[in-house]
């Protein structure tokens, strides 16, 4: 159950961080328009221990824009 609880955490956390990323940058993956402020530039894994585990967080990379993110 506790595995089942990590995972969950995990992605809702990734999410939580992707659609950041797309405000930031005023436009989704893939995505080309002219409203676009930046670009994604791969990302890079950080490890966050909760109190449910540990959970593995993909840290965008931005080009263009700063990304500080609130998590």
């Amino acid at each position: 159950m506790s595995e089942k609880i990590v995972q969950l955490v995990e992605e809702t956390l990734n999410e939580l961080l992707e659609q950041e990323a797309e405000k930031l940058t005023q436009a989704a993956r893939y995505e080309r328009n002219e409203a676009r402020q930046g670009y994604r530039n791969g990302h890079y894994s950080r490890t966050l221990t909760t109190t449910s585990g540990d959970v593995t967080l993909h840290v965008l990379r931005l080009k263009g824009v700063s990304f500080e993110t609130a998590l």
